[in-house]
């Protein structure tokens, strides 16, 4: 083989990045089936999710320390409670968004609950003012029609759908608070340092808002462990996990290309798992949405 056909290291590691981003992704996509079967509530379901998690993270994360070169400025105790406030946020998606799952459709949960990027987008132009970008506005545009498409009154929805729909949408505004706070914290931490730390934050708000709920609390069979486990291990951890050792390697494009298997793949897996067939005119929907929330990733 000649010389310049073989590939560089750079290249084998950006081969591979996209991979993992791509396995991380549809790992994250497989989140809401777990959910939907949990024998337990959907709230209690978020917090074994972390709290399963937390000391395995905590593990990882030892002897990581800091992303700082030496001789940089240290962190302080207002950095940890950056990380612990991600943590809440991240917190309030679990809740908002398992709960969805059991209103509405897994693809109309998992797409409305992505629509971070064109938030965050809109947050850069109304809150910090920076100059709306054509792609905005125009990701933007496609979002909006593709959302008004899936919750189209003409659907004949009921309430209920209405009601989980609404509460995809509030965990996309938590998420979009959850990544802007992280990245802030992410400058004196590393991935798996900010992990460990804000898991433990959204296990103690969610533990806070299940003694509120009257839900099920406590799983009481073999099968109930298992799919909990399987949630903090495949979704959580390593879905997570390969997404942030995948991000550094790839260009914005590919990265949100490749991030948008999360919801195409949720939607398969509840069109499969639990008979959710979706109509011409919802999966019309579904693609116009994510072109917005693509053109809206590439900015943000």
């Amino acid at each position: 083989m000649p010389a310049d056909m073989i590939p560089t290291d750079s290249e084998k590691k950006r081969k591979l990045a996209l991979l993992y981003l791509v396995i991380g992704a549809a790992a994250i996509g497989f989140a809401p089936i777990f959910v939907r079967l949990s024998e337990v509530g959907p709230i209690a379901t978020g917090f074994w999710r972390v709290a399963i998690a937390f000391p395995i993270l905590t593990v990882l994360s030892i002897g990581q320390g800091s992303t700082l070169p030496e001789g940089e400025e240290k962190t302080n105790f207002k950095d940890y409670l950056w990380v612990l406030f991600a943590g809440v946020l991240f917190g309030g998606d679990l809740a908002t968004w398992h709960l969805s799952i059991q209103y509405t459709t897994i693809a109309n949960s998992t797409l409305l609950a992505n629509f971070s990027p064109v938030l965050i987008a809109l947050w850069g132009w109304l809150i910090l003012r920076k100059p709306p970008q054509k792609k905005l506005v125009i990701g933007l545009l496609f979002a909006i029609v593709g959302v008004a498409i899936l919750i189209n009154p003409g659907l004949h929805i009921d309430k209920q759908t209405l009601r989980g729909d609404a509460l995809a949408l509030i965990t996309a505004f938590f998420y979009s608070g959850y990544l802007l706070v992280l990245n802030r914290a992410r400058k004196k931490f590393t991935a798996f340092s900010s992990m460990a730390i804000s898991t433990f934050s959204s296990m103690l708000t969610l533990l806070i808002i299940t003694s509120f709920s009257t839900e099920k609390f406590i799983p009481h069979t073999e099968m109930a462990w298992l799919l909990l486990i399987a949630l903090a291990l495949f979704s959580h951890i390593l879905g997570q996990g390969l997404i942030a050792y995948a991000l550094p390697y790839l260009p914005v494009t590919f990265a949100s290309t490749a991030l948008l298997v999360q919801p195409m793949v949720a939607a398969i897996a509840g069109w499969i798992c639990f008979s959710e067939h979706l109509s011409l005119f919802q999966m019309t929907g579904i693609v116009i949405a994510l072109v917005g929330i693509f053109l809206a990733k590439q900015i943000t």
